[in-house]
C-alpha cells in the first residue's frame, strides 16, 4: 500500500464516522431548537400578549386616555388625540378593509371577543408611513406612547366592530 491509500484509509475509517456523528450531534441541536420554538409558540407567546395588553391599558389609564371602568371607553383626551394623529381618519376611511382583515380566521362570536381580537389587531397593524409619522409626533409632543395611540384606534376600532357585528359597548359586560 503506497502513502496515498494508506491516507486515504485513514479518511473513510475515522472521517465518515466523524461526519455522521457529527451530522447526528446537529440533528439533535436542531430537535432541541425546535423544542423551544415549540414551547416558545405554545406557552410564552400568549403570555407576552397578555401583558403587553396589560401595559397598554395601564398606560392609558394613567395618560388619560381612556376611562379604567369597564368597558373600556374613550375619554376627551383620548378622543381629541385619535382625531388629531389620524388615526379616526384613517380608520373611518378604511373601516371595511380592515373589518375583513381582522375578521380574517378569526371568532368574533361575542362582544368581548371582538374587543380582545380588535385590540390584539391593532396593536400589530401596519400603518401607512405618513400616518405613522403624524402619530410619532403626536405622542412626543402629548408625552404619551405609540402604544396607548394605538390601543385609542383600537378602542374606536373595536365599537366599530361592536355595531357591525349587532353588539353595542354594554355588552362586554355580560
Amino acid at each position: 500500500m503506497n502513502a496515498l491509500a494508506w491516507v486515504n484509509t485513514i479518511i473513510v475509517a475515522f472521517g465518515l464516522p466523524a461526519i455522521a456523528g457529527g451530522l447526528v450531534f446537529l440533528g439533535r441541536k436542531l430537535e432541541t431548537i425546535d423544542s423551544i420554538k415549540r414551547d416558545i409558540d405554545g406557552n410564552l407567546r400568549p403570555d407576552i400578549q397578555n401583558v403587553r395588553e396589560r401595559m397598554a391599558t395601564l398606560e392609558g389609564r394613567t395618560s388619560a386616555l381612556f376611562q379604567s371602568n369597564s368597558p373600556i371607553s374613550l375619554t376627551a383626551k383620548g378622543r381629541q388625540y385619535l382625531r388629531e394623529s389620524g388615526l379616526k381618519d384613517f380608520i373611518d376611511s378604511q373601516k371595511l378593509s380592515l373589518m375583513e382583515q381582522c375578521d380574517h380566521k378569526r371568532s368574533m362570536k361575542t362582544a368581548y371577543d371582538i374587543q380582545q381580537i380588535a385590540f390584539a389587531f391593532f396593536d400589530e397593524l401596519d400603518l401607512p408611513e405618513d400616518l405613522e409619522i403624524t402619530m410619532k409626533n403626536v405622542a412626543f409632543n402629548q408625552g404619551i406612547t405609540l402604544g396607548e395611540l394605538r390601543r385609542t384606534g383600537g378602542i374606536y376600532f373595536r365599537d366599530l366592530c361592536l355595531r357591525h357585528f349587532g353588539f353595542s359597548v354594554s355588552h362586554i359586560q355580560d
